[in-house]
């Protein structure tokens, strides 16, 4: 029995393209991954070229720590002390000081006109 069935074995393996379906990226991020080492335990076939194959786990693994964290809430349902969905206005934020309408498309604050 060789290493790669073994591995197929314990841990089903996907090919590139089926790993880019599941993760919604290209081949090529899939390929840039692998070789980096993103994939624990992907390895390629022994033929001329060999190709990817990428555990599941890894994939699943992979997956897990890439993907946005969602906010941790507590037992009533509202996010942590400290933690709010905005910038807190008397925390410097000086665009709360400043009337709607005061900057103009680049940005820079419109010159008031008396």
């Amino acid at each position: 029995m060789t290493q790669e069935s073994q591995i197929s074995d314990a841990d089903p393996v996907l090919r590139v393209k089926q790993v880019a379906d599941l993760l919604d990226v290209s081949p090529d991020t899939v390929l840039r991954r692998a070789a980096d080492g993103s994939f624990e335990g992907a390895y390629r076939t022994r033929r001329v070229g060999g190709q990817w194959r990428i555990p599941t786990s890894a994939v699943r693994t992979f997956k897990l720590k890439n993907s946005p964290q969602q906010p941790q809430t507590s037992s009533s349902g509202q996010a942590p002390h400290g933690d709010s969905s905005g910038p807190d206005p008397q925390e410097g934020d000086a665009s709360a000081e400043m009337p709607a309408g005061s900057f103009d498309t680049n940005g820079a604050a419109a010159a008031q006109e008396a």
